[in-house]
């Protein structure tokens, strides 16, 4: 009993942390705005030390600042500041994301990161920015400086004039420690869409090369191989499908001797063939050998039809 009874204790503690640390991140924009910023941060007590969730960024997106202004207390003893990661279920997804802010906002947001645009810009994603990081919703590493900015600016809603005097630090390092810590927000929000797009993708498979059984020469002598076979065939078959009988050479053995014989360096030669030549085809008889043969077409004078004239011979 023991046992349980420290385990709903301390899950109750928990959530009534949880709870007022929402309502009072929500009244530091009312009356609570009066407080200076040492002060903001002992009540919230926000961690912003991180583990392995931001490291990458930490290297790709800048510095590792981790100044504390000298008229900023350090709140706390470091315990919340070195605790555990926050729950998975707590951090920010993708979907979550697009709650809070679309993608121009997420673009002003990266141009700002790169000094391209002025802090005018991005002043109204302050707010909504501020409460996720101190809700642990952004696991972004920030110094107790970057923080106590955002937290005036973001939810205290003081302007930069009013932030260097609590601080006692010039203008242009309070900005560029707030562009600093902007540019980690943007560089962990970037990253957050990165993997969700990752994660949509087709997985990669490792495909394994292995030697092939037959090398490239070997290869190439069995296509020729094959090659070679096909037009061998194709030959024979046009060979079979033409007469040859027509070429061939006549004539007997004696009679080629004879011939051979004749000359001791034929010019020409001419063998008999044996095959009997084709009767020549009749020609149509021409009108001169019709008259020969006494057939002939004559018109008769002072006639005006044609009369044929047939004189026969003996």
């Amino acid at each position: 009993w023991s046992d349980l009874a420290t385990t709903v204790s301390a899950n109750w503690l928990d959530a009534f942390s949880q709870d007022f640390k929402r309502r009072v991140l929500s009244l530091f924009a009312y009356d609570f705005r009066a407080f200076s910023p040492s002060l903001a941060l002992s009540i919230v007590s926000p961690k912003v030390q991180f583990g392995s969730a931001t490291k990458d960024l930490e290297e790709k997106g800048g510095d590792k600042d981790q100044d504390t202004p000298a008229g900023l207390a350090v709140p706390g003893d470091g315990a919340e500041a070195a605790g555990k990661e926050p729950a998975a279920s707590t951090s920010l997804t993708t979907t979550q994301l697009a709650e809070y802010l679309t993608q121009y906002d997420m673009k002003r947001l990266e141009m700002y990161g790169r000094n391209l645009v002025d802090y005018h810009i991005i002043v109204d994603l302050l707010p909504t920015l501020a409460r996720l990081y101190f809700l642990q919703r952004l696991p972004v590493t920030l110094s107790y400086g970057q923080a106590a900015i955002l937290l005036s600016l973001g939810l205290q809603h003081k302007d930069v004039t009013k932030v260097t005097e609590e601080l006692n630090l010039p203008s242009n390092q309070v900005l560029a420690l707030f562009n600093k810590a902007m540019r980690k927000v943007s560089n962990y929000l970037r990253q957050l869409q990165e993997k969700a797009v990752e994660s949509s993708m087709a997985k990669t498979k490792d495909v394994t090369l292995l030697p092939t059984a037959q090398g490239l020469d070997e290869e190439l002598e069995e296509g020729a191989a094959e090659l070679s076979e096909q037009l061998k065939e194709k030959r024979d078959e046009l060979l079979k499908s033409i007469s040859v009988s027509q070429f061939a050479i006549k004539g007997t053995d004696q009679e080629w001797e004879a011939t051979l014989g004749k000359s001791s360096n034929p010019t020409m030669i001419s063998v008999k063939s044996s095959n009997a030549e084709p009767e020549p085809k009749k020609r149509k008889e021409a009108p001169q050998q019709a008259k020969e043969k006494g057939v002939w077409g004559v018109k008769e004078k002072g006639s005006r039809n044609w009369s044929q004239v047939v004189a026969r011979t003996a």
